[in-house]
């Protein structure tokens, strides 16, 4: 009888060759191949249980989609990854704040500050939670905060940001390990 762990093991191996194969792909600019390597992987990361690796490739998925002007689809896929990465323990805090700050991106490119911002304190707060208000994933989130207070006129929420941002940015200049 074969194990689970050497079937899991080997779903790993599978998937990690689907998923290298469509990063190299995606970062030559063959959107095709990257698309289908990037279903391939899914796929098989979807099929073996293995979360942390299946929101990867839901990440890498919708990055190749909107490069591709799919959006809709992007967005579905980038929420997927969001739940995923939600899911794991620890938090995966570097995971999320990438996708959400893709995700909020793509919200406020679409002139939807009101869906954008939501998603962006639900990220804060899950990242505080678990890692405290020093934590350098925070970066990419508060600064796309303080831009949407900005814009819609709340200064003193834009500069509480701000100066979180450069907290953390001084935090990481003078303590470069904590980047890790």
């Amino acid at each position: 009888m074969v194990s689970a762990a050497y079937v899991n093991n080997t779903a790993r191996v599978i998937w990690q060759n689907y998923y290298d194969v469509a990063a190299v792909a995606a970062s030559s600019g063959n959107w095709g191949t990257a698309s289908l390597m990037y279903r391939e992987s899914l796929s098989t990361a979807t099929e073996a249980g293995l979360t942390e690796e299946e929101a990867f490739t839901c990440h890498g998925l919708a990055l190749v989609l909107l490069q591709t002007r799919q959006s809709e689809e992007a967005e579905r896929f980038l929420r997927r990854a969001i739940r995923l990465y939600s899911l794991l323990t620890p938090l995966a805090a570097r995971g999320l704040a990438s996708v959400v700050s893709v995700l909020a991106d793509l919200y406020t490119a679409r002139n939807a500050d009101e869906r954008a911002l939501p998603l962006l304190k639900m990220c804060e707060r899950s990242i505080t939670t678990v890692y405290g208000v020093q934590a350098p994933e925070l970066l990419p989130i508060v600064s796309r905060m303080a831009l949407i207070y900005n814009r819609h006129s709340q200064h003193g929420k834009a500069e509480e940001c701000v100066k979180h941002y450069r907290s953390l940015k001084e935090k990481l200049l003078f303590n470069p390990a904590s980047q890790a």
